[in-house]
């Protein structure tokens, strides 16, 4: 029922029911969510049709997630989008956050930067991640030099990191110009910075007997 209601405003091309159909695409089949985006939305010419297209980034299902990224990756979003975008990276679907972080790029220097240090900032371990994510995005460009030096110190100081955070840690921290004296250089040879290679390690001597005879131990 709803696939014909949403054909028949494709037709007749009112604005408005398209909005109400918006508001149905949480209760529909994943085949209808991708054709009321393809039909209706693309482009989003309201506030309600480029907030449902944002949102179904999220969606559980591949088809429609996907529609909703190659209608938006030439739409111009606004900065309250690009906060839904950074929300969404708690999710852990590959390309999900493939796309997200591909949306998220193209934002300007000084927006990226503010993304980046909210994602490593937040407590959820995949959002974090994503912020990583972006930086190897932009660890070879220099146009982006200033966000990855900036965010060497958060990377370094990051509690509790996961093991997946600190490969990524070790990565970043080398791409950025490794680590000043002082600092914890996250290596596999340091044990991710809970081993210091630098401290000697003296093993205690011990005197020996001069009747000492390694011949007489077994006896």
């Amino acid at each position: 029922m709803l696939d014909k209601m949403i054909l028949l405003v494709y037709v007749i091309k009112d604005e408005e029911l398209a909005d109400e159909l918006c508001g149905y695409i949480g209760w529909t089949e994943d085949t209808t969510r991708r054709l009321l985006m393809r039909a209706l939305l693309s482009p989003p010419t309201t506030p309600v049709q480029i907030n449902t297209v944002v949102q179904e980034l999220g969606d559980r299902a591949e088809f429609p997630r996907n529609t909703a990224y190659e209608i938006l990756k030439e739409f111009p979003l606004q900065p309250e989008h690009y906060l839904q975008l950074e929300d969404m990276l708690r999710f852990k679907a590959g390309n999900l956050r493939q796309n997200l972080i591909k949306l998220l790029l193209k934002q300007t220097p000084e927006a990226l930067s503010g993304t980046v240090e909210r994602l490593l900032a937040d407590k959820l371990v995949d959002k974090r991640l994503g912020g990583m994510d972006i930086l190897m995005q932009l660890k070879d460009q220099s146009e982006y030099k200033e966000i990855t030096e900036k965010a060497k110190p958060i990377l370094k100081n990051l509690p509790k990191a996961s093991s997946k955070e600190l490969i990524l840690i070790e990565e970043l921290t080398k791409a950025t110009g490794g680590s000043t004296e002082g600092e914890v250089t996250y290596k596999r040879e340091n044990g991710y910075g809970l081993i210091e290679n630098k401290v000697e390690v003296v093993m205690p001597t011990f005197p020996l007997e001069p009747s000492f005879d390694i011949k007489n131990i077994s006896h």
